[in-house]
């Protein structure tokens, strides 16, 4: 599954946006997303530090450099249930699924969300392709109508990143 892509014309160029979010960093945005997608790495220790006490725009920045890792199906560092009242086990999840955990865990504020960070589409397969493609395609649409809104009010409207997909996570 893709997501539609966007033209935009710049003057009398037109430029085709893809289905990933671009992020338009420079030098020292690239040094930022690095240190929120480090959280997330293999071989390093989980960060939770992000979700409160940030401001919406370093919010909006996290999720943008987030929402970048789509494509990365290296093990990430989050493996396990994220709640103590799960019981199965679970082997390490990738860096594009673990983002968009942390995404959802920077909007919640609350890492227990979900029992795992793993997507599970609608046959019950976790993290298949067609379930991480669906997942960003929901997540980068959910992310323009914080934006929108604002993040408290999305916040106070609940609105879920996969509200329409026929992803859920586990």
């Amino acid at each position: 599954m893709r997501c539609k892509q966007l033209a935009i014309i710049f003057g009398s160029s037109l430029v085709i946006v893809g289905s990933s979010l671009m992020s338009v960093h420079g030098q020292s945005g690239k040094i930022q997303c690095k240190s929120w997608q480090g959280r997330i790495e293999a071989g390093k220790p989980l960060n939770l530090s992000g979700a409160t006490g940030k401001t919406p725009e370093e919010i909006y920045h996290g999720i943008s450099c987030l929402l970048d890792l789509k494509g990365h199906s290296e093990e990430s560092s989050l493996s396990g249930a994220t709640r103590p009242d799960v019981s199965q086990r679970f082997g390490t999840t990738s860096v594009e699924v673990a983002a968009l955990y942390y995404i959802s865990y920077l909007f919640y504020e609350e890492w227990g969300h979900a029992n795992a960070p793993f997507l599970r589409d609608k046959k019950g397969r976790l993290n298949s392709p067609e379930a991480v493609d669906e997942a960003y395609c929901a997540y980068e649409s959910w992310f323009t109508k914080v934006k929108k809104v604002g993040l408290d009010e999305a916040r106070k409207q609940e609105l879920d990143p996969l509200t329409g997909s026929s992803v859920k996570w586990y």
